[in-house]
């Protein structure tokens, strides 16, 4: 009997430069400039002095689709990703995501790894619950 081997993962910031998305639109929504060099907190809200309505839409805004379709992968990991789907590796994506968020996410991981590796793409399981898996094509 083979065990299969599951790489558990998480899309934001590890995938996908999130960070630097919201940075993006936080210029462009309300006019504040920060670096992301300049960030010394996971709390976008505290690191760039937004209000509570102001995090409420950036984060409205940040799990539109064409916004998550945006985010530019990390240097590295999409050919991490290809090597592990390659070496035979299950991969689950772990995330706090919204639930609203999956399409446009598998649409990214799709997008990302293209060809016969995409048929593979991974499991997922948004929020804290523990991850789903489906059986491998």
């Amino acid at each position: 009997m083979s065990i299969t081997k599951i790489i558990y993962i998480d899309m934001d910031d590890v995938l996908c430069h999130t960070a630097r998305g919201c940075l993006t639109i936080i210029e462009r929504e309300f006019g504040k400039q920060i670096a992301f060099e300049q960030l010394t907190t996971f709390d976008l809200g505290q690191a760039c002095g937004l209000r509570a309505e102001e995090i409420a839409e950036l984060f409205r805004i940040v799990h539109q689709p064409d916004e998550l379709l945006r985010l530019e992968p990390m240097d590295g990991a999409v050919a991490v990703l290809n090597e592990w789907m390659a070496a035979g590796y299950e991969i689950a994506i772990v995330t706090g995501r919204p639930p609203s968020t999956y399409a446009a996410s598998i649409e990214w991981l799709v997008s990302q790894c293209p060809g016969e590796k995409s048929a593979r793409i991974p499991t997922w399981s948004p929020g804290p619950r523990r991850p789903h898996h489906r059986p491998r094509q």
